[in-house]
């Protein structure tokens, strides 16, 4: 409730604001009338690579970069914290090398969600349904992800349920 009353006074501020509040599961806070809701996915190649460099606090040639970022699937979360350790490369290849025997391993520098790709992967598990982790689950297992379209072509009818959850 005191995020809903500073959201209400932020909001009759005079002067136009932006407000951007991050949150888990599907659900926006309640409480606050005509509140646009933007859902952030994967970030395009320059996005990434953009973000990864600013990061890292140094510039990298596309041709090392470019492979990395795509390993990371756009992912902003996995982006700062691999690119976080980048800052003391003088090139990617052995980042690389790390990210590829390690992955998530690799991301973890502290122990909650902004520091451990693997502390906010949990939370993020925890917070949904039974029908939704199972079909994430199944999700997992398709080497392409679910075919555009039609989520639910590999799934029972009783796992249907997830989808929209994970959406």
């Amino acid at each position: 409730s005191g995020a809903v009353e500073l959201l209400r006074q932020v909001r009759s501020a005079p002067d136009r604001v932006a407000v951007g509040i991050g949150y888990r599961d599907s659900q926006l806070p309640h409480g606050i009338p005509n509140i646009a809701s933007v859902v952030l996915g994967r970030l395009p190649d320059d996005s990434a690579a953009e973000l990864f460099q600013t990061t890292a606090g140094k510039m990298f040639e596309e041709s090392e970069l470019t492979p990395l970022l795509r390993e990371l699937d756009g992912v902003p979360l996995a982006i700062v914290l691999l690119a976080s350790l980048a800052g003391s490369e003088d090139n990617l290849g052995t980042l690389r090398k790390a990210w590829q025997a390690k992955r998530t391993d690799l991301l973890q520098h502290g122990t909650d969600r902004v520091s451990s790709l693997p502390v906010s992967l949990e939370l993020s598990w925890d917070a949904l349904s039974t029908d939704a982790q199972a079909t994430l689950s199944l999700a997992a297992e398709l080497p392409d992800g679910w075919p555009a379209g039609d989520s639910g072509a590999y799934l029972p009818d009783e796992l249907t349920s997830g989808v929209p959850e994970l959406s």
